[in-house]
């Protein structure tokens, strides 16, 4: 709401200044609720591997995984490689940690794990999918 109160301030300062007295504008309700909303760019964000890494063993995941070798599973490098560019990609991956799943990495299946939550894995997998190619 504040941003589009400021877009609305902005256009109507803007206005005013350009021409005459007669051209002035008046900021109303209806003219904030007219201004559309602006979509928020999240900066791609720099992730340092040993962080990353620190975070992942804390869970158990480097059980399976490692960031830069496949292991039992692959490594987050590859998921990264494979999942980045598909959308709304978070909570089907989050599903399959939480679920285990099987059958996209070759014959040995991911194991379930009940214990982590969304709100734990949502984070660190974001993360993961923005670590660079192999």
């Amino acid at each position: 709401m504040k941003l589009r109160l400021s877009l609305a301030i902005l256009v109507a300062l803007s206005l005013t200044g350009c021409g005459s007295e007669s051209n002035s504008a008046v900021v109303t309700e209806a003219a904030v609720e007219a201004v559309p909303e602006v979509a928020v760019v999240e900066a791609a964000i720099e992730v340092n591997p040993e962080v990353l890494a620190a975070d992942l063993k804390s869970l158990g995941c480097y059980a399976c995984h490692a960031i830069e070798k496949k292991r039992v599973g692959p490594s987050y490098r590859a998921v990264a490689q494979r999942y980045r560019d598909q959308s709304d990609v978070v909570p089907l991956l989050v599903a399959k940690v939480i679920n285990g799943g099987g059958g996209v990495w070759g014959p040995i299946p991911m194991v379930t794990h009940p214990h982590l939550k969304s709100e734990q894995l949502t984070p660190l997998i974001e993360r993961i999918l923005q670590l660079p190619a192999e």
